[in-house]
């Protein structure tokens, strides 16, 4: 008599609940927060010139946005800024947006990139106007009376900033970023489509031999003249 094919059944039940509650649980993942890096300093920085935050140990969910306080040293419109997030104290850029020149006040940047998974970072800021522009606390923070300069291009200061993840993204929401910034370190031929390449094959392709292995087993045993028929 011919076995039904139970395990197979169950089994493909079985990865089908799998999936549709992983990806559930990829929707419905929200990890928003708002990491405020406290400072009491004014920090001067000139046309041209970069300076970067203290080390930075950001939540493992990674930030989608900067924002800081500028106003512009000789009054009127402050500069725009570039805003680079960098892994540690190196060159490796992790993500950066641009502030465009507006009145004194809090400057959010998006991100373009991925902070997520990075254990220490720091925040760069280039004043890319012809004016100078000052960092300041967030309004309320008592700051030194004296501004503080550097006349290296690029060095490291006391500045005061948030970082911050949207709560409106969910994990799901945000896996075309991560290929976007995943394709950045590959050969020239691979591109963004390649993870979900990959990720199809995954989801599809391992379930599937999987699935031919067992009938496969299946069959076998169901061939074997030496088990008992039921």
């Amino acid at each position: 008599m011919r076995r039904p094919r139970g395990p197979v059944a169950t089994f493909l039940l079985v990865l089908l609940a799998g999936l549709v509650l992983l990806v559930a649980i990829a929707a419905d993942d929200r990890r928003g927060f708002r990491l405020y890096v406290a400072s009491d300093s004014q920090v001067l920085v000139r046309p041209g010139q970069e300076l970067c935050s203290g080390l930075i140990r950001p939540p493992g969910a990674g930030a989608d946005r900067v924002r800081f306080w500028a106003r512009s040293a000789r009054g009127g419109t402050a500069p725009p800024v570039v805003v680079r997030v960098r892994r540690s104290r190196t060159a490796q850029t992790l993500a950066d947006g641009t502030a465009a020149s507006g009145p004194a006040g809090p400057r959010t940047v998006r991100l373009r990139g991925s902070v997520a998974g990075s254990r220490k970072v720091v925040a760069c800021f280039l004043d890319t106007g012809a004016d100078p522009a000052i960092l300041s606390p967030r309004p309320g923070t008592p700051t030194r009376v004296t501004i503080e300069r550097s006349s290296d291009l690029t060095d490291y200061a006391d500045i005061a900033l948030e970082l911050i993840r949207s709560d409106d993204r969910s994990v799901l929401a945000a896996l075309p970023d991560a290929f976007d910034h995943a394709a950045l370190f590959r050969p020239g031929w691979v591109g963004a489509w390649t993870y979900w390449c990959l990720l199809a094959a995954l989801a599809v392709g391992v379930p599937l031999l999987l699935v031919r292995a067992l009938a496969s087993a299946s069959e076998e045993d169901e061939s074997d003249p030496t088990r008992p028929s039921s």
